[in-house]
């Protein structure tokens, strides 16, 4: 613009013709120079703070990113952390399941070693107890109880059994050879077994054989044993006064030998 004014200046065509409008002209160049230095001195402090606002622009950022930075750095350190924990967490979940499978397969053991001495046991409530044993067994095998509540199962049974083995009962049932005739039963503990017919003509009692328990009838008897075991269920029914009688018990229960031998033992009713 300036240059413009200084060309115009020395090529116009009229050239001021009087000094007045030489001045007039000068002042004219001049005020132009003037608006220009003012436009100049505009966009160069125009200029001047853009690059401030820059520089704070930057330096707002740079603050940032610097926060941002650290906040990743401890994100990172956190997520690092954390997968540690959790393979410390799946360690610790291998070595638990490992511990549980053992205790569940020792635990199915024991049931099964309960499950196979049932098997064998003193017919007494032996379906009853033959399915508890079994349903310990399964459940324990299809993992639908805890290795807990198998414990406590088990503990149930066994203690179930020293009560057995503890008490004495009377009990009303069929003829072990089966039919209609109602018999009288005696049973001491796991280790006695006797019955007698109502009429009383009929008697018996129960002896191991090996593995199994095998009934021993009249045909086998003395006729002091039968005494005794009519003896000896009149009195636990109720039907005599307390007192004592003498049972028959086999001599299988004191030794492996089998046989229908049996030797008395004095019982108080």
């Amino acid at each position: 613009m300036i240059s413009l004014f200084v060309a115009l200046l020395f090529t116009a065509s009229e050239q001021p013709a009087t000094v007045t409008e030489a001045e007039i002209f000068i002042e004219k160049v001049k005020a132009e120079i003037s608006k220009e230095e003012e436009l100049w001195a505009k966009e160069k402090q125009s200029s001047q703070e853009s690059e401030i606002v820059r520089n704070d622009r930057y330096a707002a950022f740079f603050s940032e990113k610097q926060k941002l930075s650290e906040s990743i750095e401890k994100v990172e350190s956190d997520i690092e952390k954390e997968l540690a924990n959790v393979e410390n967490l799946k360690r610790q979940e291998a070595e638990f399941e490992s511990r549980f499978k053992s205790l569940q397969s020792l635990m199915l053991q024991a049931a099964q070693v309960y499950q196979s001495k049932v098997d064998n046991a003193f017919p007494a409530q032996i379906d009853k107890r033959k399915k508890s044993a079994g349903l310990l067994v399964r459940d324990l095998k299809s993992g639908s109880i805890s290795v807990e509540e198998a414990f406590n199962r088990l503990w149930i049974l066994y203690l179930n059994e020293e009560q057995l083995a503890q008490e004495a009962e009377v009990f009303s049932g069929t003829h072990p050879k089966g039919g209609a005739t109602d018999v009288k039963f005696l049973r001491i503990g796991k280790q006695i077994l006797l019955f007698a017919s109502k009429d009383g003509q009929d008697v018996g009692y129960l002896a191991p054989n090996g593995n199994n328990w095998e009934w021993v009838y009249q045909d086998k008897m003395t006729l002091e044993d039968r005494e005794a075991i009519r003896k000896s269920v009149s009195i636990a029914e109720g039907t005599q006064p307390p007192q004592f009688a003498q049972v028959p018990i086999p001599k299988t229960l004191f030794s492996n030998q089998s046989g229908s031998e049996t030797k008395p033992v004095t019982q108080e009713k």
